[in-house]
């Protein structure tokens, strides 16, 4: 069976084409980007001008790996790289993805999240299903540790669960912010805080995430509703970060203030 077709498909596919999953770049110099997988999708991974990830790795071929996402499977398969493509760690020339599988391209890794990743084992939280504030399973939402909706052409977005201490739930929070933002197409997003309790230095990971692939796009994050104790250890984590990414993230009040202020009001 032909897997691949000679002619690759538009970077950007209708609108009305599923999207099957993400591609989160989790270690590299992209790290925090993120890439849709659409059905009907030819995506070239690579850091060739025309591919559509053009990664920085210089260690990347032009061309490295591509993957297609044909009647709900994602299949990857390697261009001919100069220094292979692993999945898991394997190496492999042609490879059915699944939830979670990292795929090594030079000195870059991706990890493959399906869009039903939400509901499989490997989202474990410390808290349990998601909670909506008065308590009952957040109805509709399709991530685990978010709510997510639009306000006025802005992103908004917030955390459900009341700490984020452990490194697998903050792994996990930074996958769903990506995949929200890059699903959504935003670049104004508001982050609400107001349910999280507590949480630790290493958990500002996902946000300095979140915030760098923004900036990518020259976009703005608003962080919003932080209690005292949170607050508190944003600032910390600002203080003793190394280099600018741990810079002071900008805040407000609540939701309303933090649109107005992105919407230039």
């Amino acid at each position: 069976m032909k897997l691949f077709s000679s002619a690759v498909s538009p970077v950007n596919p209708p609108r009305t084409s599923p999207v099957l999953g993400h591609l989160l770049v989790i270690a590299g110099p992209d790290l925090g980007r993120v890439f849709p997988v659409t059905e009907g999708q030819t995506l070239i991974v690579g850091r060739g001008q025309n591919t559509a990830t053009r990664l920085q790795d210089p260690r990347a071929s032009r061309e490295h790996c591509r993957i297609e996402a044909v009647r709900n499977k994602v299949v990857l398969a390697d261009c001919g790289s100069a220094n292979g493509t692993r999945v898991n760690g394997e190496g492999v020339t042609c490879q059915e993805l699944k939830a979670d599988d990292v795929i090594r391209v030079g000195a870059t890794q991706l990890r493959f999240c399906s869009r039903t990743i939400h509901e499989e084992k490997t989202w474990v939280s410390t808290t349990g299903p998601v909670q909506s504030p008065g308590g009952s399973p957040a109805a509709g939402s399709p991530y685990r540790h978010l709510d997510s909706r639009s306000e006025q052409g802005v992103l908004v977005l917030t955390i459900t669960i009341p700490q984020v201490l452990e490194h697998r739930v903050a792994d996990a929070l930074r996958q769903e912010l990506l995949a929200a933002v890059a699903e959504a197409g935003a670049r104004k997003v508001v982050l609400g805080l107001q349910h999280v309790r507590y949480i630790s230095s290493a958990a500002f990971q996902p946000l300095l995430c979140l915030r760098q692939h923004l900036q990518r796009e020259e976009g703005r994050l608003i962080l919003c509703c932080l209690s005292d104790l949170v607050a508190r250890v944003c600032r910390l984590t600002a203080q003793t970060g190394a280099d600018s990414s741990t810079a002071p993230f900008e805040t407000a009040a609540d939701v309303p203030e933090a649109i107005a202020r992105l919407n230039g009001a």
